[in-house]
């Protein structure tokens, strides 16, 4: 099953809770001044200080307060689908992560990639990461280490990080993560570390992200 496959699956619970948000328009990137107007923009990520720093902003075409009801809006969606996640019991969460989930931080992208994942294998989310370098207040987060339960031998646990990454790898946007590899954490854990791009599209539960 693919992510948006899985997506669909998921949608259908979601929607019980509520009607599905849809986007309104697609927001553009624009690499600008940090000094430059902001009435129509809202920072993604941003580097440097004084005179040479540097904002990365999505620019909405239709002004940021329409751009901010929306974000509103996913940032509903995104704690309706958490919630819908955190009753799975093929996933486990650590503490953080599920006040993170329940909280609406995680990118939809990422808990839909979660939810898909564990189908053939149970999986247990370590953290969740990286909103963005100097990102604004409520970007989700895009990023986690995720690692298979239920087998305890090395190459047991390397042989379905391997077989997650492929899948990840197999993923059309805007299901494609950024980069998905294996990293071995003390005590000998395998674990997958998958991250997806920014800007987080909204409007992923509706089939309008991209």
């Amino acid at each position: 099953m693919t992510c948006r496959a899985s997506l669909k699956m998921w949608t259908q619970m979601t929607s019980a809770s509520g009607p599905l948000w849809t986007c309104p328009s697609r927001p553009r990137l624009s690499l600008i001044p940090a000094r430059a107007p902001r009435r129509r923009s809202r920072r993604c990520i941003s580097f440097g200080s004084g005179s040479a720093r540097i904002e990365v902003r999505v620019i909405a075409p239709r002004g940021a307060a329409a751009y901010l009801r929306a974000l509103r809006a996913d940032l509903a969606e995104r704690k309706s689908a958490g919630t819908q996640l955190l009753g799975s019991p093929r996933i486990r969460l650590s503490a953080a992560a599920r006040m993170q989930i329940l909280a609406g931080h995680v990118d939809t992208r990422l808990m839909a990639t979660i939810v898909t994942i564990s189908g053939p294998a149970r999986i247990s989310v370590l953290a969740f990461g990286d909103p963005g370098l100097g990102a604004g207040a409520g970007s989700p987060l895009r990023s986690a280490e995720l690692t298979p339960t239920g087998k305890t031998d090395r190459a047991g646990r390397s042989a379905s990080v391997q077989e997650m990454i492929k899948f990840l790898n197999q993923q059309r946007p805007p299901f494609a993560p950024a980069w998905a590899a294996m990293v071995w954490l003390p005590g000998r854990q395998a674990v997958l570390r998958v991250e997806f791009a920014a800007p987080s599209p909204l409007g992923v539960l509706a089939g309008n992200g991209a």
